[in-house]
């Protein structure tokens, strides 16, 4: 059986949030997004490691890095969906 995590989202945007167990309330994870020339959403480890990286772009699509994978376009990635999320999350392996 998987073991279930309880995750705490510290603000209700999750561009820029920390990312809480909710059993020990350990920081497990830190998300900034950083609006310069190019805005990009990073997301680290407690510990500072960069584990994804999302730079959005107006036009073409959004670039996403995860762990040290090449970047991958969005649209190669991610499909929408025909059911909008409302509350919850969950996600499988």
């Amino acid at each position: 059986m998987t073991d279930l995590y309880e995750l705490t989202f510290e603000h209700d945007n999750p561009c820029n949030t920390t990312i809480f167990d909710g059993e020990t309330g350990k920081i497990l994870y830190q998300v900034v997004t950083e609006h310069g020339k190019n805005t990009v959403t990073r997301v680290d480890k407690a510990d500072g490691e960069t584990i994804a990286s999302w730079v959005w772009r107006d036009i073409l699509p959004d670039i996403i890095t995860i762990g040290n994978g090449k970047p991958l376009s969005v649209g190669s990635w991610l499909k929408k969906s025909l059911v909008p999320l409302k509350k919850y999350v969950s996600l499988s392996r």
